[in-house]
């Protein structure tokens, strides 16, 4: 009997009876499921070296481009930021230096883009989204263009990451005059170098279909459409699969399926397994192959499944404690669990293999709040953020804040109506 298919029949008899049951002669005491843990357990020393933080903050809302910052994304020595605030008008996006935040490009909502023929930058209402291909990588943001009284033309735009200014627009809904139904962007999803686009009437009492679109964005091309209810409303894109909302299921059923990214074909659906299922559109934690899901039993509970992107297996399934979250890298995911339903909280971790692991070791109460190159972050324990490897071994301790983003470099934090950047050893 395989590992998997060992610690899959042990899991399953502790959610249906309750108690544990025998899996094979590859139980044991150390690196095997129990009845009260839901993963093989990691018990090691470190793996990771311990993170410095310095004691006071690189640069705050003072020295950068927006006075407050919805969104950040640390990509080497620079942060795309989205920013609110009236330093760079309502909103924004700005790419800046790491170490100082003086800014080396910025676009305010509503403004020109430069190089787009008149294209603007739409309104920031959801996290900016970067596609790469090796070392290089690009902002993607929502556009519209408008063509004298006609409805406006809405797509996306790739920009440069060194000046902002537009590599190319794709169109998804065309200029129309306005005895025509006007169209808008729905929602969007972008990763990899593909992004899936719902467009939809902007008005409810307007006739037209609803349009599920595949995009090529290194090569600006539409690759796939599905028209109707059929299709999916996006949250992310992992694997070669957009993970989202199966539409059509109604708003008293949530339900979270998966579409082939190339083709646009359904691949697999958690319609039928659970009462309800659904992924948080603003952070959706997946890596290695394995998507962390919440769920609902027949009693109602909310719990956290983790599910592979490529078939919809569920790995394994526990009560909701404490969040989850994974890696820019998508290689390190975590959650917080409880145990036994006490206050001893550990990990539910999944790295490169992907295979889930719980701690060895409890860790502060707390949210889990970001991950990073084999590091979990908790906030709200005794201090502001603590870090954490996947066997429970305490690496840092951080400020106060709330965490926007965090590498082995830099860490951004939300502070109350600012926020501040710290240099990381």
């Amino acid at each position: 009997m395989s590992l998997r298919s060992s610690r899959l029949l042990a899991v399953a008899c502790v959610l249906i009876v309750g108690t544990a049951c025998s899996a094979g002669p590859e139980d044991g005491p150390r690196g095997s499921p129990s009845a009260s843990l839901p993963a093989p357990v990691l018990d090691q020393p470190p793996s990771v070296p311990v993170t410095t933080f310095g004691g006071a903050a690189a640069w705050t809302e003072q020295d950068g481009p927006f006075s407050e910052l919805s969104h950040a994304e640390i990509r080497g020595d620079v942060l795309l930021v989205d920013g609110v605030g009236d330093k760079g008008g309502a909103e924004g996006v700005a790419v800046v230096d790491a170490g100082t935040g003086a800014p080396r490009w910025s676009v305010g909502a509503l403004d020109e883009l430069p190089g787009g023929d008149g294209a603007l930058l739409y309104q920031v209402d959801k996290p900016t989204a970067v596609i790469s291909s090796g070392d290089e990588w690009w902002p993607v943001v929502e556009y519209y263009r408008q063509a004298g009284d006609d409805h406006a033309e809405r797509g996306l735009a790739v920009l440069s990451a060194d000046d902002g200014s537009v590599v190319r627009t794709v169109p998804v809904v065309k200029a129309a005059p306005e005895s025509e139904p006007e169209y808008t962007i729905a929602n969007w999803r972008a990763g990899g170098t593909s992004a899936v686009v719902v467009a939809a009437p902007s008005a409810t009492e307007d006739e037209g279909t609803v349009r599920t679109v595949g995009i090529d964005l290194l090569e600006g091309a539409v690759t796939w459409e599905r028209e109707g209810q059929e299709g999916i409303d996006p949250a992310t894109i992992a694997g070669g699969v957009v993970i989202g909302r199966a539409a059509g299921n109604g708003d008293d059923k949530q339900a979270t399926a998966a579409y082939d990214l190339r083709s646009g074909e359904p691949k697999w659906s958690l319609a039928d397994r659970y009462p309800s299922s659904y992924v948080d559109e603003n952070r959706t934690p997946v890596a290695a192959g394995v998507l962390a899901v919440y769920v609902t039993d027949d009693a109602g509970v909310v719990g956290v499944a983790l599910v592979d992107t490529v078939s919809g297996e569920e790995l394994t399934r526990v009560k909701m404690a404490s969040g989850c979250a994974s890696d820019a890298a998508g290689e390190f995911l975590a959650c917080g669990i409880s145990v036994d339903d006490t206050s001893d909280r550990r990990l539910l971790t999944v790295s490169a293999d992907g295979e889930p692991k719980v701690s060895g070791k409890a860790v502060e109460a707390g949210q889990v709040a970001g991950a990073f190159a084999g590091r979990t972050v908790v906030s709200g324990g005794s201090s502001a953020l603590n870090l954490y490897d996947a066997a429970g071994n305490p690496r840092g301790e951080g400020p106060r804040g709330r965490l926007l983003a965090i590498s082995e470099g830099h860490l951004v934090v939300a502070t109350g109506g600012g926020y501040s950047v710290f240099a990381l050893d």
